[in-house]
């Protein structure tokens, strides 16, 4: 994988350049592999494992350019990969970071090569879920010093890319081409695999947190401005996929009264957030063992001004949930609360 990674960027059409290839504890031959290529612009270093993270901040720590691009050894360029997304780059002064779209191809052929992602840039949405593939990015470097190198906490791995994406986005517009310049090749050692020893769940739940004690201590119950509605639902079912069922209930309730102090501010009568959040307190209360709490949440969002606007697509979310849900119990509730055709 390492061979085509190497090539693949020495292919590019823009030759101005330097390829800095870091060694994070490896045991095979990469030190050889590396070398044998015998290209002034390639750049090797070595040091102990201690993940993706800490290999990143060593490379972007090292490099001498102004624009820093990331590669992981199992991903390819295209050969206009560099040359693409630096002319954005130059042509878009106040943007921290481009990014492109990658072809992802599965090395089993399970699926055909396809676009998982090519979602143009919105912070809002980026609070939920990352949608930016790091092989895709060009990022000046900068703008690192508002906000600092990837997160090297351990606890973190497989995310750090998302929090670090967040956390410049902070500071700065990002900016998405809708063009494949890469591959994304997906395999059975990727880390989002099963057995990877990547613990997403416990990820999601610190970086959730972290986004929102930042979000609120920043803004308050104004933090509503910079999240879209589907925020609360992702941040309490974060809580119970950790099996913190009365803390996300405690959340659920946190965020009614952010939302109860927003709202009369910004004259709002019918919201979207609204309903997620009373749907958060109902599934956050039957799982904690309140049925009738969870009743009376369902009733009062079935009941909203907001619901009444919005019925068919919040019914088609709430389809999808209790599809999805292994809660025999709760499915059923939901069935008979939303009259779902089951």
């Amino acid at each position: 994988m390492l061979v085509r990674c190497i090539e693949a960027t020495l292919c590019q059409i823009m030759t101005d350049f330097e390829l800095v290839i870091v060694s994070d504890g490896s045991t095979d031959e990469t030190e050889k592999i590396v070398k044998s290529y015998g290209d002034p612009r390639i750049v090797f270093l070595e040091k102990e494992n201690g993940g993706q993270a800490s290999a990143r901040n060593l490379g972007i720590s090292q490099a001498r350019g102004k624009y820093i691009a990331l590669c992981d050894d199992d991903d390819q360029y295209y050969p206009d990969h560099l040359l693409t997304l630096s002319n954005l780059l130059q042509t878009s002064p106040e943007v921290a970071l481009v990014y492109s779209d990658a072809l992802w191809c599965y090395q089993d052929f399970s699926i055909k090569p396809n676009i998982r992602y090519s979602h143009d840039f919105d912070k809002k949405t980026l609070e939920n879920y990352n949608y930016i593939t790091p092989v895709n990015v060009l990022l000046r470097r900068s703008c690192l010093k508002k906000s600092g190198l990837f997160n090297e906490d351990p606890a973190l791995k497989g995310l750090e890319d998302w929090e670090f994406f967040m956390r410049l986005s902070d500071h700065y517009p990002l900016l998405h081409m809708r063009k494949v310049t890469a591959k994304y090749n997906v395999h059975h050692e990727n880390s989002f695999h099963s057995g990877s020893g990547y613990n997403y769940n416990s990820a999601f739940f610190l970086i959730r947190n972290q986004r929102f004690r930042y979000l609120v201590s920043k803004f308050g119950p104004s933090f509503f401005d910079h999240v879209n509605h589907m925020y609360p639902f992702y941040f309490v079912q974060c809580y119970l996929n950790n099996g913190k069922i009365k803390e996300g209930l405690e959340i659920a309730t946190k965020l009614q009264e952010l939302h109860n102090l927003y709202a009369p501010q910004n004259n709002l009568t019918v919201s979207r957030t609204e309903l997620v959040i009373l749907f958060s307190l109902g599934i956050s209360s039957f799982m904690a063992g309140y049925e009738e709490k969870a009743l009376l949440y369902f009733s009062q969002t079935r009941e909203s001004q907001s619901f009444g606007q919005m019925k068919s697509p919040f019914n088609r979310f709430v389809e999808h949930y209790a599809d999805s849900t292994p809660n025999a119990g709760l499915k059923m509730l939901l069935i008979k609360c939303f009259s779902l055709s089951h």
